[in-house]
């Protein structure tokens, strides 16, 4: 699940909205469905290797349908009540490492990191909207953080 939101930055309603028949394991690619988007819209993303290592161990130790959701807490551990992992599920879990660590860590914040990530690689930024599903580029750069590197960079432009 961490790495799902590390290498995708997909949304936590995102990630409960993925069943197996979402996952291309051949062409790496993952589907996510319009109900689960912020937008409304469908969106078709790669995923890498990483990603398709895990989903196919995932797979051997699921009993979900290929309807079924591929993250479903309540199916590995009893104290999770419901058939369904809901985004709640998710928040907890997160609290739950949050302590555990001593770090504030959330599916939203791996989402800002990589959008940072990934713009501050040089990447076409339009391909990066595309990524996260973002229908205005503007709510894209939001996301991007600025550090005081970059500033840095630009600022020894000057002479």
């Amino acid at each position: 699940m961490i790495d799902v939101f590390k290498f995708t930055g997909i949304r936590r309603r995102q990630l409960i909205g993925i069943k197996w028949c979402d996952i291309d394991i051949d062409d790496k690619k993952l589907y996510l469905n319009a109900k689960f988007s912020k937008n409304g819209s469908a969106n078709i993303i790669p995923i890498n290797q990483n990603l398709v290592d895990h989903f196919i161990i995932l797979k051997k130790h699921s009993r979900a349908s290929i309807q079924g959701q591929v993250f479903n807490i309540t199916e590995f551990i009893k104290k999770y009540k419901g058939d369904q992992m809901t985004e709640e599920h998710v928040s907890r879990l997160f609290v739950k490492w949050s302590n555990k660590i001593g770090v504030l860590v959330s599916s939203h914040r791996f989402r800002h990191t990589m959008t940072t990530q990934i713009a501050n690689s040089g990447c076409n930024l339009k391909s990066l909207q595309r990524l996260l599903g973002h229908s205005d580029i503007k709510t894209t750069l939001e996301y991007v953080e600025i550090n005081i590197d970059d500033l840095r960079k630009i600022q020894s432009i000057l002479r």
